[in-house]
């Protein structure tokens, strides 16, 4: 082989090494982004979940669940009792025992060994989302369809229930990326 094209070789080659190595910058740049473009549309779908299971369970007993609570201002958390009457499994605050939520999203293992996925069973009495942080309510205790925002405080909204997430930066007073079942905003 000739000195000439051997250092034609070695330049063809220090293209192609460059040309991997900065689509593997790029990829790992975007990668992150990606991937929290495809978890935005459960969290919001989560989100509307809780509410649609509060309405009905509003509709069904025609009364918000029993709490205990009174304040409007102060939120509830996905767990517990108000998860355990949702997912129908309190006789007492649901006597009719229907379900009325189920998680749309499920964790996988994978039981076989192989890399094979299994639904996992998904406690419906402790719900969180994809970053694992509980979702928070708030309810119209007092009847008059009007709900402080907890975003705007001195503002109201209109409804009985509100739902909302901490978002993928996990912080609940960072409303810029925070899921609610009250805005329909798209991110």
């Amino acid at each position: 082989m000739t000195a000439e094209k051997s250092r034609i070789i070695s330049a063809r080659a220090w293209i192609i090494v460059s040309v991997v190595i900065m689509l593997v910058v790029v990829i790992s740049l975007y990668l992150p982004s990606m991937m929290r473009t495809t978890q935005r549309p459960i969290e919001r779908e989560e989100v509307k979940l809780l509410e649609m299971a509060i309405k009905g369970y509003q509709t069904e007993y025609n009364k918000l669940p029993e709490l205990g609570a009174t304040d409007e201002t102060k939120f509830v958390e996905s767990t517990g009792l108000l998860m355990k009457m949702l997912a129908g499994r309190d006789e007492q605050l649901n006597p009719r025992m229907i379900p009325f939520y189920e998680s749309m999203h499920r964790p996988t293992r994978d039981k076989f060994g192989d890399g094979r996925a299994e639904s996992a069973p998904t406690d419906e009495t402790d719900v969180r989302d994809l970053k694992g942080n509980r979702y928070r309510l708030h309810f119209d205790w007092n009847g008059d369809k009007h709900i402080p925002n907890p975003r705007e405080p001195g503002k109201e909204i209109l409804g009985s229930v509100i739902v909302y997430s901490a978002g993928p930066d996990g912080d609940y007073s960072t409303w810029e990326d925070n899921f609610t079942s009250w805005e329909n905003e798209e991110r």
